[in-house]
């Protein structure tokens, strides 16, 4: 009788710890699950905000000018560099919702550093804001590719694409 009662208690805790350990890992698993949608949707946001940015529309690359700017073109580079501003921030708020572990954070940074470079060549020169706005449209392009080799669902999206449609 009392081997029966230790082997009914053992079979009830084995169950117990048996379907805590289920409930978790399946809690777990759905955490991990919506975690990579809301970055995954993070992440697509700020491809499709940079997609809508016209400073980033493609431009034909030209020879490096010398000639200052003239009003109407210095107030042009006043709003791709606003844009541009605009665009980084969407790039640092979409890092500061990822683990620092996360690969795309790395993506992310790299996208930065190359607004970050934008903005400077323009601050000591802004006569070149046309060619330096397409170096950035093309890093851009390439922290997009990278991204989409990281996750996979994410649809890919030109840079400045909204103008030529």
């Amino acid at each position: 009788m009392e081997d029966q009662f230790v082997a009914d208690t053992v079979s009830s805790l084995v169950g117990t710890f048996v379907g805590t350990a289920l409930t978790v890992l399946a809690t777990w698993i759905g955490y991990r699950v919506q975690r990579a949608r809301t970055e995954s949707d993070k992440l697509q946001r700020l491809i499709d905000r940079i997609y809508r940015s016209r400073a980033l529309a493609p431009k034909p690359v030209v020879a490096r000018r010398y000639a200052p700017l003239t009003d109407d073109e210095l107030a042009h580079q006043q709003r791709v560099t606003s844009a541009i501003f605009t665009v980084r921030h969407h790039i640092e708020d979409a890092a500061n919702t990822f683990s620092p572990r996360a690969k795309a954070v790395a993506v992310l940074d790299d996208m930065y550093v190359a607004t970050l470079e934008y903005l400077t060549a323009t601050e000591t020169d802004v006569r070149d804001y046309l060619n330096q706005s397409m170096h950035l449209r093309e890093a851009l392009i390439a922290a997009e590719a990278r991204l989409k080799q990281l996750h996979r669902g994410l649809v890919i999206r030109e840079p400045g694409g909204i103008v030529t449609r």
